[in-house]
């Protein structure tokens, strides 16, 4: 779209999903059947792996293709972003597969490896996905233009160059430089957090609406938890701090703002923004997507909250030489409660955002099907 141009090779990208999608349903059917490789992050069997990564290669040919057809040749923050991403992630997917499942390194590197891969799938491949679609949906729905192109560049390298280190513990059984430089990156993420909220700050100042829409405040409440989620994990990379935090559910609940509360809500925004274009239909009822969003953020914060806050007690607790630590397991049971709650709600979530597709899919078939000698299709 930002391109200008058609997709190049649908057959290709077709033929991609296809295989993708078998490699998640074998993945997935291996992890409950007890076949989880036990690495985080990349808990897929051995036998799953080569379908992910065939499905992967296909879709980079298709968006490299894509992108050299393009008529638009002026590049947009999002274009980096989704670049950026589609090329990190065969990097570090490939490197993770050789290193901890094909051939395994021993001992120590192998925790650095896995952390390294972890702190890229987070911190930077899904960022930048996240951030490409925040670039994009933010503009588009307000309809006012980015606020500042050197801001996103900000943003952009500063997440490429310190997103990837790995934020490890500093008691971590590690030689002393491999923490201490990972939090020394951790802590310069403080410039692509400013870089993203003073963009957003600036690009919403002075809007204004008499429509609310839950559209612009899934993809909104996505960008606010990106901020918080980067900024608890500077946090939590200060040495005292991490010395405090470190095995808490704090981190928890940082994953969990990171990958539900900003990635997961700026996705849900956007297929709700793409999906009706995709079929030539009117958009999604706004009140099925406001409750759902509601639900949705009720999720997050009774789950993220929670564990942030009983992370903070439990590290109080564990760094007391007088308390028991069955005492302390016993502290946290009332936060680990309310994040139950919060887990009730997402998979809620999910359910509404399954039916809302559902339902509307079989609704722009039946207008498809009833109104066939007339209908148009979109380049």
């Amino acid at each position: 779209r930002l391109g200008r141009t058609r997709l190049a090779a649908p057959l290709v990208l077709l033929i991609a999903t296809k295989i993708w999608n078998i490699g998640v349903l074998i993945g997935s059917v291996g992890i409950l059947v007890g076949d989880s490789t036990g690495f985080e992050w990349l808990e897929y069997p051995r036998y799953a792996l080569p379908f992910l990564f065939i499905a992967y290669a296909f879709i980079g040919v298709w968006a490299v293709l894509t992108f050299r057809a393009r008529r638009q040749q002026q590049l947009y923050p999002s274009q980096w972003c989704l670049l950026a991403a589609l090329f990190w992630f065969a990097w570090i997917f490939s490197a993770a597969i050789l290193l901890l499942v094909c051939a395994p390194v021993r001992g120590v590197v192998q925790i650095c490896v896995n952390a390294w891969y972890a702190s890229n799938l987070l911190n930077v491949w899904l960022s930048a996905v996240g951030l490409g679609a925040i670039f994009y949906f933010i503009p588009k729905l307000t309809g006012r233009p980015l606020y500042s192109h050197y801001l996103s560049l900000l943003a952009f390298w500063g997440i490429a160059l310190f997103g990837g280190w790995g934020l490890l513990p500093v008691n971590a059984p590690l030689p002393s430089w491999i923490p201490a430089l990972s939090a020394v990156m951790a802590i310069a993420m403080i410039l692509p957090i400013l870089g993203v909220a003073l963009n957003l700050r600036g690009t919403m100042a002075g809007y204004r609406s008499t429509v609310p829409n839950p559209i612009l405040s899934l993809v909104l409440f996505g960008s606010l938890s990106f901020v918080l989620a980067q900024s608890m994990n500077v946090l939590s990379a200060i040495r005292p701090v991490n010395k405090f935090l470190a095995f808490t559910y704090f981190n928890t609940a940082q994953t969990h703002w990171m990958l539900v509360g900003f990635f997961v809500s700026v996705i849900f925004g956007a297929v709700y923004y793409i999906v009706p274009l995709l079929l030539d239909a009117e958009p999604f009822a706004a009140l099925k997507v406001r409750f759902n969003a509601l639900v949705l953020f009720a999720g997050v914060i009774f789950y993220g909250a929670a564990l942030a806050i009983g992370g903070v007690a439990q590290g109080l607790k564990l760094n007391n030489p007088e308390v028991a630590f069955p005492d302390v397991v016993k502290g946290t049971m009332p936060f680990l409660y309310t994040s139950t709650l919060g887990s009730l709600l997402l998979v809620v979530a999910g359910f509404l955002f399954f039916f809302n597709l559902l339902s509307f899919g079989c609704r722009a078939c039946c207008a498809c099907c009833n109104n066939s000698g007339k209908a148009e299709v979109r380049p």
